[in-house]
């Protein structure tokens, strides 16, 4: 608050930087690694829910009153901070914010002088960014096309195509600056920064050694549509990646591992021409790339959610818009964007509303969510309990909800035809809940609790009987 907004509309100036600093914080009294979960978790926060707790998609500045002091000006304001830190890169920012502090303490500035004085003093031209990041709603995505590499004497000239995709918003963003990490099989890394504008672009590098994979924003600088974890492993066994609703078992080990699992908050590219493929998802997709040795077996698994609830933000409801779509659900594979979408043999668990689909066949490329035949996920009914809840009497005309899992933050009901019909957070420490049906006919309603990752922790069918 040493220098505060000149109105309230651009409050996250005061807001947005106040969350930045507690990512300062957690960088330095904790390290890298602290610092970048906390920031990831942040993001996704943003990601999944910001448009829901607000109402709208919106730009960090010039947010309407009622929404002054939401999610968007607060931790969206955060996420656009920390992308302009390293567009600009440390030494420049710091030291411009020094300066920023020292000249406007005890003053109120708005988010144009703000740019102004920021590309003034750095010598970075801040407009396109503060075009797309501040006063443009959603969010840009950047992802590597594909790439050419041809051999120039002891290196390599590769050729990197991008791609820019959009999330919430409607118009591509400009000057976009983008770090690419360029590695290959003997665990070499190589770390450039690339620019480009609009929908596509192109850059040729000189690199050291010949890539066998590229890597977009490995080190999580830009809060772009994107939610990734890097994962080293040594050993067979489990890892959830929470904020990305997937997971990867190791079933065979080989070698030291290296997964880089990113879930895309966009569209994945279209089916080509494939029959079996009805539809896939219009909203999100994920990518597994790393080092991975010959002879490594793994499992992805991928979670899949019609349920109207903010802390799984409402991903899969528009692409499984009825209960029975969820029965045609399979899992389409393809390793680059030269490929068409296959649907590759999957297992599935859970109910017509929520649940986990997965395959044996671990590789390397992109997965999403499709629709293929009926009958294709064998769907089964929904399973009567799990230990997080129990809910009783049932059947009834009212129920108590009893909590059995501290971890459990929020219930949500929906009735047989997949609509929220109930929500309730829980407060720490909250036992039973009760609920009455507003209804005047007997049905059946699932019960579901949730965690704070938006993980289901409890099940339960019951039968409102008036």
């Amino acid at each position: 608050d040493l220098v505060t907004c000149a109105n309230a509309e651009e409050m996250w100036i005061n807001e947005g930087w106040a969350v930045f600093s507690e990512f300062i914080f957690e960088e330095i009294i904790y390290g890298d690694n602290a610092a970048k979960s906390y920031i990831r978790d942040k993001h996704a926060d943003v990601l999944k829910k910001a448009h829901f707790d607000d109402g709208a998609f919106y730009p960090v500045c010039n947010v309407p009153h009622d929404v002054t002091y939401g999610t968007t000006v607060y931790d969206k304001g955060a996420m656009v901070v920390h992308t302009m830190r390293h567009y600009m890169g440390d030494s420049l920012f710091f030291d411009a914010v020094h300066q920023y502090t020292d000249t406007y303490q005890f003053d109120n500035i708005t988010c144009a002088e703000m740019r102004d004085f920021f590309g003034t003093v750095s010598g970075v031209d801040l407009n396109d960014f503060f075009d797309a990041w501040v006063f443009r709603e959603g969010f840009p995505h950047f992802s590597v096309d594909s790439f050419a590499s041809v051999q120039n004497g002891s290196n390599y000239d590769v050729t990197v195509y991008m791609k820019q995709k959009l999330y919430g918003c409607s118009q591509y963003a400009n000057s976009n600056k983008i770090e690419l990490s360029f590695m290959n099989n003997q665990w070499q890394e190589y770390n450039v920064i690339i620019e480009f504008s609009g929908q596509t672009g192109s850059q040729t590098i000189s690199v050291p050694f010949n890539p066998d994979f590229i890597i977009c924003d490995k080190y999580e600088k830009t809060a772009d549509a994107i939610i990734s974890y890097d994962d080293y492993r040594n050993t067979t066994g489990s890892i959830a990646y929470a904020d990305a609703f997937a997971s990867i078992d190791i079933t065979q080990y080989v070698d030291s591992t290296y997964f880089r699992v990113e879930h895309h908050w966009v569209a994945p590219d279209a089916v080509k021409t494939n029959p079996n493929i009805y539809r896939i998802s219009p909203n999100h997709y994920w990518s597994i790339d790393g080092l991975i040795p010959t002879g490594t077996n793994f499992t992805p698994q991928f979670d899949y959610n019609r349920i109207a609830t903010t802390s799984t933000g409402m991903i899969d409801t528009d692409f499984l818009s009825t209960s029975t779509s969820v029965d045609s659900l399979v899992l389409a594979y393809r390793r680059d964007a030269s490929d068409d979408w296959a649907i590759v043999p999957f297992t599935k668990y859970g109910n017509f509303n929520i649940g986990k689909i997965k395959t044996i066949n671990g590789q390397a490329g992109e997965y999403c969510l499709a629709i293929g035949e009926p009958g294709q996920a064998a769907i089964e009914e929904p399973i009567d309990a799990m230990n997080g809840i129990d809910v009783f009497p049932n059947p009834s005309a009212a129920f108590s909800i009893e909590i059995n899992d501290n971890s459990i933050v929020e219930i949500t009901i929906v009735d047989m035809q997949g609509r929220t019909v109930f929500r309730q957070n829980i407060e720490e420490g909250s036992k039973t809940i009760m609920w009455f049906p507003e209804s005047s006919a007997a049905q059946h309603f699932i019960v579901y609790a949730f965690d704070t990752n938006g993980d289901m922790k409890g099940i339960q069918k019951i039968l409102f009987t008036p």
